[in-house]
């Protein structure tokens, strides 16, 4: 039962009501004590509780008719903020109004404003949809015309797309200048019918429309959610009456459907993403009204069940109000990625865009666990699309310029590894350069994250944005048409550049900060194996992703990890050696022409630093030669200069007295050598084979790889190395 102090609030509130709806233009304002009164009861409980949709129509027609004051109208009209949502029978009485040139062009445009605002709120827009007509003609009104585009770009589908309105944003567009919200609903247009539209519209994606009344929004927000928790079991006692309704014939889309309804209602402002809705069912409607999937040209998303269903009514299909549900709905993504609509990307990016300003820079203190599950969401769906989001990008360049490197730090991080691929200059400027700056003023824990994220992006340029990419720009550059499918929603890019020359340049960044990093952190064991990891995806990247190109890693940074004290350091250098050496014996079979236009280098430059570190490696490992080779990258000091006398200096990185190896040497010389005998790691010299096989046995197998592969017993030669490479 309710408290007596909420049942009297009621009582207070239907009696403000009921008063304001009894006024008309004889009805005096100043002095009028009960009406103040009734205005401050309604303005109190509004902005705490929200008002029902019977008391918004009522307040809406007496506010829209223009029989009160504009303060008084004003007033009333800021306080429609719903409990749980805006019938839209209001909406359009307010319009009917608007219509009669009633109201001043104040209350017009705050009465759009506020349709605007409670969009989202709405129980459905067919019939608002329906005065499409009429609310075009209020483009006239200067005042009302940028709040009118915003409306007209909500309602917008694609038999609204006319030749008669394309000529008169034209005119609009040639009279007040290129604004941006004619741009944004020209685009629209553009997008449904690009014939109609003959003039140039900026792809760069902007904000169309600016955000206004955002206090407004925030009160909005604050009674959703304090709703949300107050009706928590109250709805959970509906659901329990839909599944009992739903046992009869047609219960189990009933069931779907009112769920979706009451969900949409009453939840959708507690998390970000919304909730399923379509805009083609009634909540009036008979719930069992099962033959509207047969009468139906579309069937609306929510009567989607099961995966199943989905791909009987595939081309069928009409999406819902918020195609943002996509971020939470499997089936729904599947709708999304089949249709590549570029309409339905359009709104998810207005959507989208929108959402990370207001979340992440209006209220950027609010709600953090939320804006962790939208983030999540947000990065599952481009994983199962495989395509960055170009707002999520514009959305990095902006949020980097501020960041601490701590807040939201792993989702964005990932966001960065899936942005889609730029010019270097476009993407240095904005997402590395502000990426630098917190590498070399962080944590090593940090700094693994940083190479790691870039593993990520180079991973995610070679699989997916640089393929695709070609693709975009041989369908636009085919004489007959697109050849291939272009694999992409956002077809959306900075333009013609070179995107392997992007890639080398994000690879020279990522040494330089993988070779740093490694000096200030003194050869950190954790750094050092995010590093190799790097340098392993660097040395399979011709031959496994195909690019036309080897990166070979410059020897100052591949030479520590020979004298790093760690087995695992080394045996994975012996590993990437190898894989090297594969990748430079598919290059030549896997360039083109094309490709070769697309880079300054192909990597066969680096042949010989290849061929001079692969013989320090050898010559330290296993020839016992590491100060006696001549050009050498690695051992190009004497080691007498540092210490006075250092005995065995040229065996002193063999693969037995390495420091790296001398528990394994231990190990081996325990299990072989008679128990109590003096045991030295130089005896294995004579045994290096059986030792070799003594690390296989342990499962340090890179080694042995390594030695099987470039030393040749029966060649003498030390050249003999730099042939298997050059052959």
């Amino acid at each position: 039962m309710s408290s007596p102090r909420k049942t009297r609030r009621k009582v207070e509130l239907d009696d403000a009501v009921e008063l304001i709806s009894k006024c008309d233009s004889s009805t005096k304002v100043r002095g009028n004590l009960q009406l103040q009164l009734a205005l401050d009861t309604i303005q109190d409980v509004a902005e705490t509780e929200g008002l029902q949709p019977a008391q918004i129509t009522t307040l809406l027609d007496k506010a829209a008719s223009s029989v009160l004051v504009q303060t008084v109208s004003s007033r009333l009209i800021r306080c429609l903020i719903p409990r749980v949502f805006v019938p839209e029978k209001a909406v359009v009485k307010a319009v009917s109004w608007m219509c009669t040139n009633k109201p001043s062009t104040t209350i017009q445009s705050l009465l759009v404003r506020w349709v605007l605002l409670i969009y989202d709120h709405m129980d459905t827009h067919n019939k608002l949809h329906n005065l499409y007509g009429i609310l075009f003609y209020f483009l006239e009104n200067q005042t009302l015309f940028p709040y009118i585009c915003h409306l007209l770009y909500q309602l917008t589908r694609k038999e609204d797309v006319k030749m008669f309105r394309v000529r008169r944003l034209l005119f609009l567009q040639n009279k007040y200048g290129s604004q941006p919200y004619i741009v944004g609903l020209l685009s629209l247009y553009k997008l449904y019918y690009p014939n109609l539209v003959s003039v140039p519209v900026s792809a760069t994606r902007k904000i169309f429309f600016k955000s206004h009344d955002r206090k407004w929004v925030e009160v909005i927000k604050r009674v959703q959610e304090k709703a949300l928790s107050e009706q928590g079991l109250s709805i959970t006692v509906q659901e329990s009456q839909l599944s009992k309704a739903g046992a009869g014939p047609g219960g189990g889309a009933a069931k779907r459907i009112n769920t979706s309804a009451v969900m949409s209602r009453s939840k959708r402002r507690r998390i970000i993403t919304p909730a399923v809705h379509s805009s083609s069912l009634d909540d009036n409607k008979q719930s069992d009204n099962v033959q509207l999937m047969i009468d139906h040209i579309t069937v609306p998303f929510v009567r989607v069940n099961s995966f199943k269903e989905m791909l009987n009514q595939i081309d069928r299909i009409e999406f819902p109000s918020q195609i943002a549900a996509a971020l939470q709905d499997p089936i729904l993504q599947h709708v999304v990625a089949y249709s590549a609509d570029q309409i339905v990307a359009l709104r998810f990016s207005y959507w989208l865009q929108h959402t990370l300003i207001e979340e992440f820079f209006d209220l950027p203190r609010e709600n953090r666990d939320e804006k962790e599950k939208f983030l999540d969401l947000l990065i599952n769906f481009t994983d199962f699309l495989q395509e960055g989001i170009p707002v999520v990008d514009m959305f990095l360049q902006r949020f980097l310029l501020t960041w601490n490197g701590s807040d939201y730090r792993q989702h964005i991080l990932r966001l960065i590894s899936r942005c889609r691929i730029y010019p270097y200059g476009v993407l240095n400027d904005y997402i590395l350069e502000p990426l630098r700056k917190l590498y070399f003023s962080s944590t090593v824990y940090f700094k693994c994250q940083v190479i790691l994220t870039l593993v990520e992006m180079i991973k995610n340029y070679t699989a997916f944005e640089w393929p695709r990419y070609k693709d975009l720009m041989e369908n636009e550059s085919s004489v007959k048409g697109p050849t291939s499918s272009c694999m992409s929603i956002f077809q959306e890019h900075g333009g013609k550049f070179r995107p392997l020359q992007t890639l080398q340049d994000l690879i020279y960044f990522t040494d330089s900060l993988a070779t740093l990093g490694l000096q200030l952190e003194e050869d950190n064991t954790l750094l050092a194996n995010c590093v190799l990891d790097y340098v392993q995806l660097l040395s399979s990247l011709c031959q496994t992703y195909g690019v036309p190109f080897v990166a070979l890693s410059p020897p100052s940074l591949l030479g520590r990890f020979l004298v790093d004290d760690s087995v695992l350091s080394v045996t994975r250098l012996c590993s990437i050696m190898c894989n090297y050496k594969g990748a430079f014996e598919a290059l030549k079979s896997r360039q083109t022409p094309a490709d070769l236009d697309q880079i300054d280098r192909d990597g066969t430059e680096d042949i010989q630093s290849f061929n001079r570190l692969l013989l320090d490696i050898c010559n330290g490992l296993w020839r016992n030669r590491a100060f006696e080779a001549t050009g050498s990258l690695v051992f190009d000091f004497n080691p007498s200069e540092l210490l006075s006398s250092v005995p065995r200096p040229n065996e002193n990185f063999s693969i037995y007295l390495h420091h790296a190896f001398l528990g394994c040497s231990l190990a081996f010389l325990s299990e072989t050598q008679p128990a109590g005998k003096k045991v030295h790691p130089s005896q294995i010299k004579a045994v290096k084979d059986y030792f070799l096989k003594f690390l296989e046995r342990e499962h340090i197998k890179s080694i042995p790889q390594f030695i099987r592969t470039f030393i040749r017993k029966s060649q003498k030669n030390a050249n003999s190395i730099t042939e298997s490479t050059q052959g």
